[in-house]
């Protein structure tokens, strides 16, 4: 597990700071923003969808340790790489993609059977499996309907890691139906522009905002 090569260091230690060094100031940032976000959420916050304006911008680091700060908070936590085009969370675990999201989408797996294990404590992981482009257009769909009833009854939080939402417009449609949306921006990185055009169509789409965190290097503002 965590034994990828093709992977930076930096990366990988960044994703899981929470786990890996919980006394570190990276994660105390992101346990405040964890009880920030379930104070913004009055403490109706079942399922979490984290994105950003485009790639690059520190999605996934924040996902993960988000979903491992409420793990480590006793809660029953379900990781869901969501960006089935460019999924990344089946190698920073260093495990094989499918079976995952994808197969559910198209009825060739079952929720049950493509949910992994992982040695963190409370945290279990659904990788976004084999790319089909008929999973694209399927997250409006009966079957991620019954995906979501089936992992509410099953987890007490849900933490979807989206595409960049300039990049995928079905992130908006799956934010709509979560309890609440973090857009990640990275200082220095982030066009502002993008920015806001990323929080309008969230807006648009319906989606509870429940606030913005700014990625910088190695610590969070």
């Amino acid at each position: 597990m965590f034994k990828n090569k093709k992977l930076s260091k930096t990366l990988i230690g960044g994703c899981l700071a929470s786990y890996h060094q919980p006394y570190s100031n990276l994660a105390e940032q992101f346990r405040e923003i964890r009880n920030n976000i379930t104070f913004a959420a009055r403490g109706n916050l079942r399922s979490l969808v984290v994105t950003s304006p485009s790639d690059g911008e520190g999605k996934t680091t924040a996902a993960m340790n988000l979903a491992i700060g409420f793990a480590q908070r006793g809660e029953r936590v379900l990781l869901v790489d969501a960006d089935i085009r460019k999924p990344l969370l089946h190698s920073l675990f260093d495990m094989q993609a499918s079976p995952g999201l994808s197969e559910i989408l198209v009825q060739q797996a079952k929720l049950e059977e493509a949910v992994r294990e992982t040695n963190i404590p409370n945290l279990k992981l659904l990788l976004g499996g084999s790319f089909y482009h008929e999973a694209m257009n399927r997250l409006e769909s009966v079957a991620m309907t019954e995906l979501l009833n089936q992992a509410r009854a099953l987890y007490d939080v849900l933490v979807f890691d989206c595409p960049s939402v300039l990049g995928a417009s079905d992130v908006c449609t799956l934010a709509s139906r979560c309890d609440g949306t973090v857009l990640v921006l990275s200082g220095g990185r982030t066009n502002s522009n993008k920015a806001l055009l990323a929080k309008r169509n969230l807006e648009f789409g319906k989606a509870n905002i429940l606030g913005v965190v700014l990625m910088n290097g190695k610590s969070i503002t």
